[in-house]
């Protein structure tokens, strides 16, 4: 039985140090919501007009900015040297200035907004954002100004028409027409290059969003990042998360490759921190508390003819007199304006919590059970055995023959002997249980 006990409890231990989890998944049902920030971000970085920019005195910007783009990829397999520079280059800082001097703008590029049924002006709405596909737009990125969804259905949440402008398209990270849009956390970087989805245009689409809270394990059970803990380790992002830290990775290594550029910054990257050389081996963890948007996303052709005809006629949308070029024909109008609606259609909020299969309490409670099992080993049992192991070292002398005797007839001669104080005790209980009976056969005899 010990050694069936010592193995048991050799599992149970091996079982804990694995440091095993548990998955949980559950849904809560809310009065409210958080709504999640909204990034929408033209896949054309800047207007063609970029090379006036200074007037003549960068004539490279065109190949400055063909060098960001999927386009050198597929023309230099043709003409190699294409994307060559020759000539003055702008700096970070007057590079940075074009960018946001000839990119969209709030207002040319969402005419109209909506939010929770209402309209509002979209510059109300929207913020300028800088990312990685140059000039975005976030609605809701505010921590302090958090927006809520109490109701469901598409006329609950944010609704957008969009205008992507492609008479002003020019070389661009991406050889795509439309939108790229990025649910994320307010504060939280939007990094459109690595996630997000794709709306062309002519089309209406609808988002529909389920929010997800993740909270996992860090050591020893996993390899997350307790950011609460530990603190934000980014230097140009103010939110940790994994994405982030790649990028900060990526973008620090680029810019300090073979000491080229010690001490500076990419333009087209947030943050005033400069850099020192990093390593391309990134050690990015995932943080412990995420919280996750997915999307079921719907499309439809983006309006009716009937529809075109009547907002037209109306004036809703941008004619040839507010400085379009050409006539601002049905072809013009589908190939530029999206419909974009993004909403809860149920406001269930989902939790996957993981936790540790076995905890010190469990494991201690396992062994507890284990002995109790085996050796019966409570508290009382342990004090019992205590008990016995004192009495059974205690010096005593023998018990003799002529002493049972004695001890039967009630005559002991040798106090101290704990066998015999036994059997008087036995002998005691006996004459009890003997005069109790009496007692009662004298009872039932009086009652009859």
């Amino acid at each position: 039985m010990t050694c069936a006990l010592i193995a048991f409890i050799v599992e149970a231990i091996t079982s804990f140090l694995q440091y095993r989890t548990v998955t949980r998944i559950s849904a809560e049902n809310k009065q409210n919501l958080e709504f999640p920030a909204v990034t929408i971000c033209n896949m054309n970085m800047v207007k063609k007009t970029i090379p006036q920019c200074n007037g003549t005195v960068f004539a490279n910007l065109d190949k400055v900015f063909l060098n960001f783009g999927e386009t050198l990829v597929i023309e230099d397999r043709l003409t190699p040297g294409l994307g060559f520079v020759n000539g003055l280059l702008p700096s970070g800082e007057q590079m940075l200035n074009c960018l946001y001097q000839y990119s969209n703008t709030i207002e040319e590029m969402l005419p109209i907004c909506t939010w929770n049924g209402a309209l509002e002006p979209c510059s109300n709405l929207f913020k300028t954002t800088l990312t990685e596909m140059g000039v975005c737009f976030t609605f809701n990125g505010e921590a302090n100004q958090r927006q809520h969804s109490s109701f469901t259905g598409s006329d609950s949440g944010l609704r957008v028409f969009v205008d992507i402008r492609q008479e002003d398209y020019f070389y661009s990270a991406t050889i795509q027409a439309g939108i790229k849009v990025v649910l994320h956390e307010p504060m939280e970087a939007p990094l459109p290059s690595l996630g997000g989805f794709m709306v062309a245009p002519g089309l209406s689409a609808d988002a529909v969003v389920l929010r997800t809270k993740k909270s996992s394990l860090g050591e020893p059970y996993g390899s997350c990042l307790n950011v609460q803990g530990t603190g934000n380790p980014l230097l140009r992002y103010p939110v940790y998360s994994e994405k982030a830290c790649r990028m900060e990775c990526m973008v620090n290594y680029l810019v300090s490759k073979n000491d080229i550029c010690m001490n500076c910054r990419h333009f087209l990257y947030p943050g005033n921190a400069t850099t020192e050389r990093y390593s391309s081996d990134c050690q990015c963890q995932r943080p412990c508390d995420t919280v996750q948007y997915d999307t079921s996303i719907s499309y439809a052709g983006f309006m009716s003819e009937f529809m075109y005809n009547y907002f037209l006629t109306k004036g809703i949308f941008p004619t040839p007199e507010y400085g379009r070029q050409g006539a601002f024909s049905e072809p013009i109008f589908l190939n530029n304006f999206i419909e974009l609606k993004i909403y809860y259609d149920s406001l269930i909020e989902a939790f996957i919590t993981e936790s540790p299969e076995f905890d010190i309490y469990q494991i201690l409670s396992n062994i507890g059970g284990l002995m109790g099992i085996f050796l019966g080993a409570s508290l009382l049992s342990v004090v019992e055995l205590m008990e016995f192991l004192v009495l059974a070292l205690m010096p005593r002398g023998k018990l003799k023959t002529g002493d049972v005797s004695d001890a039967e007839n009630g005559t002991v001669t040798a106090p101290g002997d704990r066998a015999v104080a036994v059997i008087k005790e036995r002998r005691r209980m006996i004459n009890v249980k003997t005069n109790i009976r009496n007692l009662k056969k004298k009872r039932n005899q009086r009652r009859f």
